[in-house]
């Protein structure tokens, strides 16, 4: 069986069930959240976004959440 840990020596960037989802959340303050998804925005196989975060998540960046009510309008 091939090592499927990116963050191994020599490892790969295989997974054996699904992507991988990195949260960290302030308790205090809604603007100092952030994410990553270590393959990419959509799941469609033919989508450019398909592997878009891939490199950001091997560099360990994170990208902004946006949260709160502040985000979003009322309906």
């Amino acid at each position: 069986m091939q090592d499927a840990f990116s963050n191994e020596p020599g490892g790969t960037f295989d997974a054996f069930e699904g992507a991988n989802l990195k949260i960290i959340c302030s308790l205090d303050d809604e603007d100092e959240s952030y994410q990553i998804i270590d393959s990419g925005q959509s799941e469609n196989i033919f989508s450019p976004h398909y592997d878009d975060l891939q490199q950001l998540s091997k560099q360990g960046k994170y990208i902004p959440m946006r949260r709160g009510s502040k985000h979003f309008s009322s309906y």
